[in-house]
């Protein structure tokens, strides 16, 4: 016979899958913003491991005050602690970059050649052009109107900021 589950685990059914929308939506976010960024690889790695030190310490916590969470399985047959590193780590990738870019910490702005313009996706359009930048070539999406008044050989005005917490990123019209 399996043990009766208390309210609060019970409560996770209805609970995990409005954070999952939530995570979705900081993801999704995390991502079309993701190419602005100079070193990219290196804030997507420091953001999951932060998300995942940081699920690992709340489960730990959580499991110490509620009963059962450690026997927690969704419809899927899924763990409590599993769901709660996708999540975390869906949910900074977004909050990293917000973090990031709520108070640039320094800026600079130049004019930089557009060394190539090209269209990605053939169902869902991504209009980039390609810059010669602080760290050679870089490809940024900016979208169909800037894409369409721009033309190769064409200087753009851009500004590169420093975020809180230290990663660079394009800012176009210095904004």
């Amino acid at each position: 016979m399996l043990p009766k589950k208390n309210n609060t685990v019970k409560r996770l059914n209805i609970i995990m899958p409005v954070c999952a929308i939530a995570a979705f939506t900081l993801f999704t976010y995390g991502l079309k913003n993701i190419d602005k960024y100079t070193h990219w690889i290196s804030l997507s790695f420091t953001i999951v491991t932060a998300a995942f030190l940081f699920a690992t310490i709340l489960y730990f916590v959580l499991d110490y005050y509620i009963s059962g969470l450690d026997s927690y399985k969704n419809v899927k047959n899924v763990g409590f602690y599993p769901q709660l590193v996708v999540l975390t780590i869906f949910s900074f990738f977004g909050l990293g970059q917000i973090v990031n870019e709520a108070a640039p910490v320094s800026r600079s702005c130049k004019s930089y050649p557009i060394v190539r313009k090209m269209i990605r996706g053939s169902r869902h359009k991504d209009y980039r052009v390609i810059i010669l930048g602080k760290g050679g070539l870089e490809e940024l999406s900016y979208g169909k109107s800037f894409y369409d008044h721009h033309k190769e050989g064409d200087r753009i005005d851009l500004c590169l900021a420093k975020g809180m917490l230290g990663y660079e990123y394009y800012v176009y019209g210095g904004k």
